[in-house]
């Protein structure tokens, strides 16, 4: 099942074919990541929902799921807000 950053990356690509403006083509890397990063977040929201006391081994995988996904999204807001202060120069 297509994701919202899935969406956002044919809906950028169809303008482009038909000669829309859509966001520079060195963005597109950061709608796939942030689409890994939801994902990460959904999966592991969806785990903690099943995780019980009888199956430890949920709790383990979804706060890893969690971990990677809010990481992730962090590193999103930090790299784009430099990029946004610096006239779009992304940080080394």
């Amino acid at each position: 099942m297509p994701d919202e950053s899935d969406a956002a990356l044919t809906d950028h690509l169809s303008r482009r074919a038909n000669g829309l403006p859509g966001p520079p083509a060195n963005w597109l890397p950061f709608l796939r990541e942030a689409g890994i990063a939801s994902q990460c977040l959904t999966t592991g929201l969806a785990t903690l929902r099943k995780a019980n006391h009888a199956q430890h081994g949920l709790f383990n995988q979804a706060f890893f799921e969690l971990s990677i996904g809010f990481e992730r999204l962090l590193k999103l807001i930090v790299v784009i807000d430099h990029a946004l202060e610096h006239d779009g120069i992304f940080p080394t």
